[in-house]
């Protein structure tokens, strides 16, 4: 529309550059529109165009400027045209002053002025609607074939285009904002406002042709003005008795089709509210300040005092589900679903879900959810019970076999201390070690966490340390070192680990540096890509052009054995003295449980 006002007020104002008698509005006995005018309408109309495509704190600011420019205008205009004394007027194109145009401009200007500043838009609206009425005035004068009744004193006060002008800018001006202020009434998404929509332009229209037509007839058939009268009050009864019938009918329409959706409310809170009542869980329903909307039958039989008195969402945690509070707490803060674990409430064990309900980002509610879970519960606490009863027995029966290999090394000390023969001595001592290699894995099991897996470190330490008392029980030149990974390793891995461990530890003590001789031996255990590396190494006097894998003895047939066992690879070197590595891939641990 604010293109519409610019595009009408330069063409008039073309008329007068050009002196075109039509475009300057010299039509139905009207003069032509003053020019200071159309420029005001012309910037009116830029500044509408402007404030309805773009908003920002300078373009407002302008166009306050200019709505207070278009006031001060009107209003000296105003005053000129009350003390008699023209301004604002052109050389050669002085007109009469016509007041009531002043005194919109006023208006204009005002109303211009408050919505830049996005204040008082009621007031701002009431303007634009006087200043509208006005104009609406001034073209009915016209459009009645009025204007030539009047005296020139009124008839002068304002120009047919200025009329159509004040009426556009006065729509225009209301349309600017129209969910502000008392316009807002009009937008609202309610039947009164709809019909209001509906209503108002028709009703205008209607007047207006009723007034057009009526001045029309009287002036053509001759009547008098009171019959003119006569004829415009049965023009408006019969304008007013089909309008009101087709008023009864749209509202009965849009009654009929409210009554529609309430039925089908009514048959989809009843599908729900069977769905709810049909299911196993107990449901309860909160809104956006804690108030209880809504709980199933199942919930009142898991809580029965849940009635009628209670409210509020604080009640029924109240000296009930004191753990539930802090669950919907968190539930509400970080607004997603929160599981509630089984929790024992009274004699029965109940879990559920709190699920936040949200509007526009904001807590708007909850649904609440629980099922009785206490047989369920009960069998699980059976089920852990039996299982500590086994893991229980599973420790007793470690605890016992380690006892048993230790009374079994005990018995082997004893009986090679009856010989003098070192060569025997020395059999019933690796012997003695290698079952309490095995013990060792029994014992480090007893004292852990986990019966299907060993802390492979602590269990290389611990053996390491046993074989360095058994060889130097008071000290001595031989330094042991380990460099060990924080490994896990089941039981069927680990005793055959720990077996080739104890060999090559003990072939290092026995044979790397003879006659006492300064030396280190290091331990170092490696996991890369689940593959386990155990190193054994020292810097002794080496295999001296021996090759240890044809040596005939007892601990290498043990170690060649028990890396076929492991599936593992089997690597000498001597350089500097000997290293062996032993690697392997790591098995899962088979549950016997």
């Amino acid at each position: 529309m604010a293109l519409i006002i610019i595009i009408f007020s330069t063409l008039c104002i073309l008329g007068w550059l050009f002196q075109l008698p039509l475009l300057k509005g010299e039509i139905l006995n009207s003069p032509a529109s003053r020019l200071n005018s159309l420029l005001l309408f012309l910037v009116t109309g830029g500044s509408l165009l402007v404030l309805n495509r773009r908003s920002s704190t300078n373009i407002n600011l302008l166009v306050s400027i200019i709505g207070l420019f278009i006031f001060l205008v009107g209003f000296f205009t105003t005053m000129a045209n009350i003390t008699g004394t023209l301004i604002f007027s052109i050389p050669g194109l002085e007109v009469e002053s016509r007041p009531l145009s002043s005194f919109n401009f006023i208006l204009f200007g005002g109303a211009l002025f408050l919505f830049s500043r996005k204040k008082f838009f009621s007031i701002a609206q009431i303007f634009s609607f006087l200043a509208g009425l006005i104009g609406y005035m001034g073209l009915m004068i016209y459009l009645f074939g009025a204007a030539h009744i009047l005296s020139s004193n009124i008839y002068s006060l304002m120009a047919i285009y200025s009329t159509i002008l004040h009426t556009l800018v006065a729509l225009s001006l209301l349309s600017l904002y129209p969910q502000e202020g008392i316009i807002r009434i009009l937008h609202e998404d309610r039947y009164g406002s709809y019909m209001a929509r509906k209503m108002l332009p028709v009703s205008l229209l209607a007047v207006t042709l009723i007034g057009i037509s009526s001045s029309f007839l009287v002036d053509f058939l001759g009547f008098s003005a009171n019959m003119g009268e006569i004829l415009i009050m049965v023009m408006v009864v019969g304008f007013l008795f089909p309008f009101i019938l087709w008023t009864a009918h749209y509202l009965n329409t849009l009654h009929h089709k409210q009554q529609l959706y309430q039925q089908r409310v009514k048959i989809i809170e009843g599908f729900y509210e069977d769905t709810l009542e049909g299911l196993l869980e107990g449901v309860l329903v909160t809104g956006g300040v804690n108030e209880i909307i809504y709980y199933n039958s199942h919930m009142q039989e898991l809580f029965p005092e849940l009635d009628k008195h209670v409210k509020k969402l604080n009640d029924f945690f109240q000296d009930r589900i004191p753990e539930l509070k802090s669950y919907y707490n968190k539930s509400r803060t970080e607004m997603v679903p929160i599981s509630i674990p089984a929790i024992k409430i009274r004699e029965k064990y109940l879990s559920g879900w709190i699920i936040p309900q949200m509007n526009d980002g904001i807590f708007n509610g909850s649904i609440i959810t629980f099922s009785d879970v206490t047989k369920q519960k009960e069998a699980e606490l059976v089920r852990e019970s039996s299982l500590k009863e086994k893991e229980l027995l599973l420790g007793e029966i470690h605890h016992r076999v380690k006892n048993n290999m230790q009374i079994i090394s005990s018995l082997l000390r004893l009986q090679g201390g009856q010989f003098t023969q070192e060569d025997v001595k020395e059999a019933f001592t690796e012997s003695q070690n290698r079952i309490k290699t095995m013990a060792l894995v029994h014992e480090t099991l007893y004292q852990s966490d986990s019966f299907s897996q060993i802390a492979l470190s602590l269990f290389i330490q611990k053996l390491i340390n046993g074989l360095l008392s058994t060889f130097q029980p008071h000290g001595g030149p031989i330094r042991l070192e380990s460099k060990l990974d924080p490994v896990k390793l089941g039981i069927d891995q680990c005793i055959p680990l720990g077996l080739v461990l104890n060999e090559l530890v003990t072939n290092s003590f026995k044979h790397a540096f003879p006659h006492k001789k300064e030396g280190t031996i290091t331990v170092i255990l490696q996991k890369k890509d689940q593959k386990i590396i155990l190193k054994v190494k020292d810097d002794g006097v080496g295999l001296q052009n021996r090759k240890l894998e044809d040596a005939p003895t007892l601990g290498l047939t043990l170690i060649k054995g028990l890396a076929e066992q492991l599936d593992a690879d089997l690597h000498f070197e001597s350089n500097n003295g000997l290293e062996v590595e032993i690697s392997f891939q790591e098995t899962g641990y088979d549950e016997r449980i």
